[in-house]
């Protein structure tokens, strides 16, 4: 078999192959974001050739059906090549196996993304504005001005290499100049990614986020379209904020651990800081570094949220009022979300081992409560504006490079709807889930840091969740003043502080209840973390 041979009786083939290997296939992924729900068939949408110089790549697009939840669709990069090109890695990067009708043998389909033709194709298409035609649409390839700066004329790309640790999407740098990004599953219409990536970049010119080079956008027949990938300059740094802060928040937590072992001017030093009445002062120095940089987040968070609000009237990024169908939508959401997700926790919770099936029925009993005080806070008026958001803002969704912070990834919840995704909604859904976020890194600094080390007595985790909750309070207190400081006098902040506190109530209360469906689809042993978060805000406590 040749590697352009895939005939109308080859792609039959391969359509049995997906019906019959994929609903394996798909849940042990990491980029499948469907974990909880069971699978009930996969059917081949399309099949998009893309000719490479040994090889034939196809990029597949799979309609993964369920029994409880809509249907979704997947892209699948696959790679056929003759046995003496494959990778080293090809074997485990298998996907799917096709029999061949002139041999033997079977046609071995490989995840196209591991191969560093494929991916260098792809830049090249987007450079050069290229389409390749499927059996139901067409994979066109666009560029905007920024690539032209950063691959100069006919340029070859740069070696790409695929960035590790992923979830929902596959991502290659190439060399220094720019990154690949391919979304795997797609839904139809124009991703929120490039949306909001393309205006920060051409119309609103804002400096804290990656440029927006160029874009990947498959076509049907029907003129429905979904957005494939996109490319962006490459912005060195040293990770993102996740990542820095718990390294930095680990030192705090093991400095601040042996400060008080050691001792300090006073015995009733410890005692103070456990009963929360005071806190030494050679402590608080010991964070200040990391709560400088908490303020500096929460500029950046506000200057992007300005950005955000400056499109032209009529456009799709200008404010528009925070009106009663603004507040319905938004309880008919919250609602939605708290009865998918609660109903999932109350289908798995029996599975659970005894203290976390205990946490989960003290969450379970919240539910109403939860509605009540999403609900009752809305009933009142809001007076400020809605507009465009990043929409799933936290810590692993800004980048650190030394001295600065850059924002990334505006696909928005990936378990919500596109129209939801793409909605006006309040800037304080973003505060919110930064604030949620640095009570998830907070949880986990504190989870790697108890153990023998710290003599893992129950003195010891007392003073370091004492010592971990300190540090939340501070860097959320920073976060919140240095954001509304920078952000005072837009027209998205309810000027009220009653009506400011309610909203930011009701977007964690949202928050916390969108991490118990992620957690229960994706990782299981952080649980413990929404589900604390949901009894401490449905208790009625402040942000």
């Amino acid at each position: 078999m040749t590697a352009m041979q895939f005939d109308a009786r080859f792609l039959d083939r391969l359509r049995d192959a997906f019906a019959a290997q994929l609903p394996g296939f798909l849940p042990v992924q990491r980029w499948f974001g469907s974990k909880a729900h069971r699978i009930q068939g996969v059917e081949l949408a399309d099949c998009v050739p893309v000719k490479l110089q040994q090889a034939t790549a196809l990029m597949a697009f799979a309609a993964v059906r369920y029994d409880e939840i809509p249907a979704e669709t997947y892209v699948l990069p696959l790679l056929w090549a003759p046995n003496e090109r494959r990778s080293e890695g090809a074997e485990r990067a298998r996907v799917v196996t096709v029999p061949d009708r002139n041999s033997p043998d079977e046609v071995v389909l490989t995840d196209a993304c591991e191969d560093a033709e494929f991916l260098s194709m792809m830049v090249r298409a987007i450079q050069g504005g290229i389409s390749y035609v499927g059996s139901r649409g067409e994979l066109q390839a666009n560029a905007t001005t920024v690539l032209a700066k950063l691959l100069p004329g006919t340029a070859e790309p740069p070696a790409g290499r695929r960035m590790k640790g992923e979830q929902s999407n596959t991502s290659v740098i190439f060399g220094e100049s720019v990154i690949l990004k391919l979304f795997r599953r797609v839904t139809e219409g124009t991703n929120p990614d490039l949306e909001i990536g393309l205006f920060l970049t051409e119309k609103a010119h804002f400096r804290n986020v990656p440029p927006f080079a160029g874009a990947l956008e498959y076509h049907t027949r029907e003129g429905k379209s979904m957005t494939v990938g996109m490319l962006q300059e490459f912005v060195p740094n040293r990770g993102d904020a996740w990542r820095h802060t718990l390294a930095s928040l680990g030192h705090y937590l093991s400095e601040s651990f042996s400060r008080f072992r050691r001792g300090g001017d006073s015995e009733n030093e410890l005692p103070a800081f456990l009963a929360g009445r005071s806190v030494p002062a050679d402590l608080a120095e010991i964070g200040h570094a990391l709560e400088e940089l908490i303020g500096l987040l929460g500029r950046r968070t506000a200057e992007l949220h300005i950005a955000l609000a400056s499109g032209d009237p009529e456009s799709d990024f200008s404010p528009e009022p925070f009106t009663a169908g603004s507040r319905e939508s938004l309880k008919r959401s919250i609602h939605d979300l708290v009865v998918q997700n609660f109903g999932l926790l109350r289908a798995k919770a029996g599975s659970f081992p005894d203290d976390l099936r205990e946490l989960a029925g003290k969450a379970l009993e919240l539910e109403d409560d939860v509605l009540l005080a999403c609900h009752s806070a809305l009933d009142r008026g809001i007076r400020a504006t809605c507009t465009r958001i990043h929409g799933d803002y936290h810590l692993g969704q800004v980048l650190f490079t030394g001295d600065d912070f850059f924002i990334i990834d505006f696909e928005g919840e990936p378990a919500r709807p596109l129209a939801e995704r793409r909605a006006k909604r309040s800037p304080l859904q973003d505060v919110a889930g930064m604030l949620r976020s640095l009570q998830y890194a907070a949880r986990a600094a504190l989870l790697s840091r108890q153990g023998p080390f710290y003599g893992g007595d129950r003195d010891s985790q007392i003073l370091l969740e004492r010592l971990a909750g300190h540090w939340q309070t501070l860097a959320s207190a920073r976060f919140l003043a240095d954001y509304r400081e920078t952000a005072k006098g837009a027209s998205f902040l309810p000027a009220d502080p009653r009506e400011f506190d309610a909203l930011l109530r009701v977007h964690l209360l949202e928050k916390a209840v969108y991490e118990l469906g992620y957690e229960l689809n994706n990782r299981p042993e952080w649980l413990r973390i929404p589900l604390r978060g949901i009894q401490e805000l449905a208790g009625g406590g402040r942000p």
